[in-house]
């Protein structure tokens, strides 16, 4: 038997014939993701999440080359009171296969589409703003201690003592109108940009609390003394050593946060300080469909279920990340 680092070699005559066999060493990397693999619902969850991204990537082309059209109405698609969908559950038609909006009769699956979309945009994006600073303010105040984590923490504390709803609704007319003054154009680009400034603002001391408490339990650690001893200065230390080792809360918070910020989208274009018509989001559609809810059910579940699937999808995502990535799990 030959042993060498990593892998170790059994040669072995059976039945007259040698063979070789080689056992190779998995890093972590390739155990989480062997661990996710297991996990048959978190898979189906992210073929699901991975569908309506490449969907939401998509809609602008398909709405170029005409195959969606979610601004075109179709009067004749809607008549009496109220001018409510003409045929069963909405108008559905093989060539409306979600059926039309009532009075203006536009494509309702080319709405949810576009409005997927509009959604998936302002999600991501926050989420990004959220973990970037949460991360560098995490790893700053968990490796540097002293005032500067006290500073820090303090600072933490303050963003989470505001309440985040009444902020979203107090702050939207005075920072459109900052935003505006400062170059951003007036309408959907703005509306756009405070949603994502504030969602994202309001979103990183939870993910900086995480990594800040990753970092106390990494800081002492052989490695880091290591570079220390090297020479390594603060910077290079929060990212060459300290930021390879925070990956993994990092993909799981991900995970958790960006359904969050698609609710919360919903919610904000419900209470009507989200992106303003006749741009589509999963909570315009939402908000437009309330009074329609018992006549029209379709208008309200093709948006409400679609929003319902992309949360818990990502959920349950997130929990087998987690589960994939904890070498404590028990699940798997």
């Amino acid at each position: 038997m030959t042993v060498t680092a990593g892998e170790f070699d059994v040669d072995s005559a059976i039945g007259g014939e040698e063979r070789d066999t080689t056992i190779a060493g998995r890093s972590p990397g390739q155990i989480a993701r062997s661990r996710f693999r297991r996990d048959k619902v978190s898979m189906v969850c992210l073929a699901i999440l991975v569908f309506f991204i490449l969907l939401a990537i998509a809609a602008p082309i398909l709405n170029a080359v005409g195959v969606i059209d979610p601004d075109s109405g179709h009067p004749d698609l809607v008549q009496g009171i109220g001018s409510m969908p003409t045929g069963h559950l909405g108008g559905v038609s093989s060539d409306h296969w979600l059926g039309v909006e009532p009075q203006t009769g536009r494509d309702l699956l080319s709405r949810v589409v576009v409005g997927l979309t509009s959604s998936f945009i302002i999600a991501a994006s926050a989420t990004f703003i959220a973990i970037f600073i949460g991360t560098v303010v995490g790893i700053i105040s968990g490796f540097s201690g002293g005032w500067v984590d006290t500073g820090l923490g303090r600072f933490m504390d303050l963003v989470l003592a505001f309440p985040q709803l009444l902020m979203l609704l107090a702050l939207s007319q005075p920072l459109k109108d900052r935003l505006t003054a400062m170059g951003v154009p007036d309408g959907n680009t703005v509306d756009f940009a405070y949603v994502i400034i504030v969602l994202g603002f309001f979103g990183w001391p939870y993910f900086a609390r995480i990594i800040r408490g990753q970092v106390l339990s990494l800081r002492e650690r052989e490695f880091v003394e290591a570079a220390r001893s090297l020479g390594a200065k603060g910077p290079r230390i929060w990212f060459t050593e300290l930021l390879p080792n925070i990956w993994a809360p990092i993909l799981v918070y991900m995970s958790l946060i960006l359904p969050q910020y698609i609710a919360a989208e919903a919610t904000l274009s419900f209470l009507g300080v989200g992106i303003r018509p006749p741009t589509p989001t999963l909570g315009s559609l939402l908000t437009d469909s309330v009074n329609y809810l018992l006549v029209d059910p379709m208008f309200f579940w093709a948006p409400g279920g679609l929003l319902v699937i992309i949360v818990l999808a990502f959920n349950l995502v997130g929990d087998g990340l987690r589960d994939a990535l904890d070498p404590k799990s028990d699940r798997h």
